[in-house]
């Protein structure tokens, strides 16, 4: 009897896979003109690792001298300003396909601001025709 010899060829052939659900999505908040605010976001697990794109508006928020996403997928924004206002979604793109985080509602007030007036009042000195200046100064407070 002959007994003929069994060959197995073994590929491993990577998983490729992309969950559903994001492991933290950003959420709302608010903050004032001129501060930093940092929008929170972990993409999917995936298989390749999903990239990540941020959107406001609807419209690509790209990487500028006040806007970063991070490796990990956070957007940083600083210093913020009244344009930043609005409803931001975190992105994973993968070549398996894209999912979008829930909205996050980003509100930006106007910062305190400080108003000072001045009463002057003019005390002339009769040598060398000098004018010295004295007065007083009112405070006032209120939102732009």
């Amino acid at each position: 009897m002959n007994h003929g010899n069994l060959i197995i060829n073994y590929y491993d052939f990577p998983t490729t896979a992309l969950k559903l659900t994001f492991r933290s999505e950003p959420v709302n908040q608010t903050v004032y003109v001129g501060e930093s605010v940092v929008l929170k976001c972990s993409p999917p697990r995936g298989n390749p690792v999903p990239s990540i794109t941020w959107l406001q508006h609807g419209s690509l928020v790209s990487n500028t001298s006040r806007t970063f996403i991070s490796a990990k997928g956070n957007l940083t924004i600083s210093p913020v300003t009244k344009a930043d206002q609005g409803l931001y979604i975190c992105r994973a793109n993968s070549p398996l396909g894209t999912r979008d985080s829930h909205g996050a509602s980003l509100t930006v007030k106007g910062r305190m601001m400080y108003i000072l007036f001045f009463k002057c009042r003019i005390v002339e000195f009769h040598q060398k025709e000098a004018q010295l200046f004295t007065g007083c100064v009112v405070l006032f407070t209120g939102y732009i």
